[in-house]
């Protein structure tokens, strides 16, 4: 396996060998979360690729022309299909807004998914909106004013299909450029109506480099789906110009950084998945690679479990995201990784603050013996030149040794901590590629939690699978939800910290990148 240049001189041993590791005893417990397994059971029979109960109706609708006198001036969009739920249904419902990519066909292109979730009730309407204007910073305003144009139409125009059917809250959803306009102005809708939450399907930006950022504090969820085929944007190893230009930038910068909000974020990354899958044609325009079916199935599957959860409060749905159970029709050859972070949280550490590699958010000392352990703190892509990310993370590199201390980080609270209203200990991490870390394995390390007493937890493994990619393209972080039941043995009304062990024998050398160690409900 190659070292990619300049990745990890940091990080690098003076001496890269196997020996073996001797190390205390532990005892690993069951891998069982009674928590997890009790919601799941009550909601067992959920599979949110399954058609919905309603019939479907459709409609193209045309605004009301009202051509600009300026002859230079942008022509907007006009049109728009209405997708709808046939019965009646006494109660309205919000407005799913969907805005189509650039090039991937128009706003019919997508029948698929919006009659999906028309079926389960929602109103979804598929605006056609001036998309190849995107890099023009001067036709921002006139693209906002013709996706209002069409809000201000549904809601309000006589002629509307939707008129007092739809109530004042609204989902923004987008594939490519579309789901990058709605991120990029979320703000700006926001001010006309309440948007409950953001999707973005292989979001593409305006803005290339992605230097902005945007926090989506305007919104209180957001859902980000985006395949490891992708090579629209920058997504694959052949368009390496630009490795952050893709969802998991989107995702990164979204939301609060410490302490309870309402805000939640979830990713779907899956694997094999091309720019078009999202469409109803077949064929990826870019690599002429064919749609799988499959995987069309599951896309639309987690889009309406994810408005069940957020827009209808339908907390089963949850188990597809935060404890990332797998939907129960998804073909077993497809490979998916997931990240989520939940509103309500304490935040341990998530590397934001400063001194980052020497004090956790809660000003506890990070320790590690320097003999066998090596810790660095940067952006991620500066971290490793192959990371999707755009956040702030902790590249760890460890090697066992015989005659040295083990690899261990402990991550302290600076006093005693009641963590008993809190049920999951929650680690996003991922593998680097690098010659520490052996050619298509899986990584794996324990946690533990130290109470203010001295006295140590068990054991808990967490084990990372092989990346989508071959060790020489990409690497990305997942979330790993650790029960805190797991963890016997401790007062856990007064925990003093979070330590990481890598002594795992069959383990005994790695690199990883590691982003918030925090406590769920």
């Amino acid at each position: 396996m190659k070292n990619p240049a300049s990745a990890f001189a940091v990080l690098a041993f003076t001496c890269i060998f196997l020996i073996s590791c001797k190390h205390e005893e532990f005892v690993i417990p069951a891998q069982q979360d009674q928590f997890k397994e009790k919601f799941i059971l009550s909601n067992a029979t959920l599979d949110p690729t399954k058609k919905g109960v309603w019939g479907v109706g459709s409609v193209v609708y045309q605004l009301p022309i009202n051509r600009e006198p300026n002859p230079n001036a942008l022509v907007l969009d006009k049109i728009g299909k209405v997708y709808y739920p046939q019965q009646e249904i006494i109660t309205p419902g919000p407005l799913i807004l969907f805005l189509h990519g650039n090039g991937t066909g128009g706003f019919e292109n997508y029948s698929v998914l919006c009659s999906h979730l028309a079926s389960q009730g929602f109103y979804v309407a598929s605006i056609s909106w001036p998309s190849k204007d995107y890099k023009s910073p001067e036709k921002a305003a006139a693209i906002r004013n013709s996706i209002t144009g069409h809000i201000n139409y549904l809601y309000n125009h006589n002629s509307s299909p939707l008129k007092g059917r739809i109530t004042n809250d609204m989902v923004l959803m987008g594939h490519s450029r579309g789901g990058g306009e709605a991120v990029s102005d979320l703000t700006e809708f926001a001010k006309i109506k309440n948007v409950k939450s953001v999707i973005a399907l292989a979001p593409s930006p305006a803005n290339m480099d992605m230097l902005e950022k945007f926090p989506l504090t305007s919104t209180t969820s957001l859902l980000v789906i985006y395949g490891s085929a992708d090579v629209d944007v920058h997504g694959d190893m052949d368009k390496i110009v630009n490795v952050r230009r893709t969802g998991f930038k989107f995702f990164d910068d979204a939301g609060y950084e410490w302490g309870n909000t309402n805000f939640v974020k979830d990713m779907v990354f899956i694997k094999g998945l091309n720019h078009v899958t999202f469409c109803d044609n077949s064929t990826d325009y870019i690599s002429e690679q064919s749609v799988s079916m499959p995987e069309q199935h599951i896309i639309k599957g987690y889009i309406n479990a994810f408005l069940q959860l957020h827009i209808n409060k339908k907390a089963g749905y949850n188990q597809f995201f935060k404890y990332q159970v797998k939907i129960p029709s998804m073909d077993p050859s497809i490979k998916i990784s997931q990240q989520h972070v939940d509103g309500e949280k304490l935040v341990l550490t998530n590397f934001k603050n400063d001194n980052a590699d020497k004090v956790t958010h809660y000003g506890g000392t990070i320790t590690y013996p320097s003999a066998t352990v090596n810790v660095k703190v940067n952006k991620a892509a500066l971290l490793n030149a192959t990371s999707f990310h755009g956040t702030e993370a902790m590249a760890i590199g460890w090697q066992q040794s015989n005659n040295k201390p083990a690899p261990v980080i402990d991550f302290p609270f600076s006093n005693k901590t009641d963590l008993s209203s809190y049920n999951h200990l929650s680690i996003r991490v991922g593998i680097i590629p690098h010659y520490l870390n052996q050619q298509d394995k899986e990584q794996s390390f324990y946690a533990q939690i130290v109470d203010d007493n001295g006295t140590k937890s068990s054991f808990v493994p967490l084990t990372i699978p092989v990346s989508f990619y071959p060790a020489s393209t990409k690497s990305y972080m997942q979330s790993f939800l650790l029960p805190l039941s797991q963890f016997k043995n401790i007062d856990i009304k007064k925990v003093k910290s979070v330590s990481l062990h890598f002594i795992n024998p069959n383990y005994p050398k790695g690199i990883i990148m590691m982003d918030n160690i925090e406590f769920y409900k």
